[in-house]
Parts: C-alpha cells; structure tokens; sequence
C-alpha cells in the first residue's frame, strides 16, 4: 500500500543556474505546492521566480526560511556561503524560553543539534 506523499513547501536559497534548474524541477512535482526563491540579485530573483511560477521571491534568506509554509530548503548558493543558510534553516523557533536557554554555551550547541527537524535540507555543491 502506497502512502500518500507530504505536500512540500519548498524554499530555494540561490537562484543562479543551479537554483534555477532544481526549480523547474520541483515546479513539475504534484507533491510541491509552494515555492520560495531567494535570491540576492533581485532581478535574478524576479526572472526565475517568474520562470518557475514561484509564489515568494525575496533578496533574504532569513525572510524565506521563517515563513510558515516552508517543509523543504535547497540551498543553491556558491559553497562558501552555504553556512549561514543552513543554520538560518535548522535554528529552532523562538519560544519565550530560548533567550535563557542562548546564556549556556550547552545549550547553544544543544540548540541544533536537539531540536527536532522541520526541515529537509539539500545543500547543493
């Protein structure tokens, strides 16, 4: 018996030639029922996010990643900048606790690394 896939919001962070091409890709998938796109050349981002149909286009990846629709992140960006997106993407979401949890050291590495997943990431090299 097969079960019935997860609609996926997905996230693109980059939006240069390999950004592109993962977007058109997912923009074809039935499960896929939302794209992000961002993009620090803004015009970049407004050309492929017309290109792909994407419903959010914007020049931070911090804005894209907090949206409540967002299941999945490609990260499409140059390998030395895949960093700060990755932990944008996997930092738990505040709670009036985190700001007494962040005076630790402990709990600041405990804080990716315990946190339950909400995402898939898929950095791409």
């Amino acid at each position: 018996m097969r079960r019935q896939a997860k609609q996926i919001g997905l996230a693109i962070v980059g939006a240069g030639r390999v950004g592109l091409f993962r977007g058109e890709v997912a923009a074809r998938h039935p499960a896929v029922q939302w794209i992000g796109i961002a993009e620090r050349n803004h015009n970049r981002g407004l050309y492929v996010a017309e290109k792909i149909g994407a419903d959010f286009v914007t020049q931070d990846h911090r804005e894209l990643l907090k949206r409540p629709e967002v299941t999945c992140v490609i990260i499409a960006t140059d390998e030395h900048l895949h960093v700060d997106p990755i932990m944008a993407a996997v930092a738990p979401a505040p709670t009036p606790q985190s700001a007494e949890r962040r005076s630790s050291a402990r709990a600041k590495s405990q804080s990716v690394t315990g946190s339950q997943a909400r995402l898939m990431i898929w950095p791409v090299c």
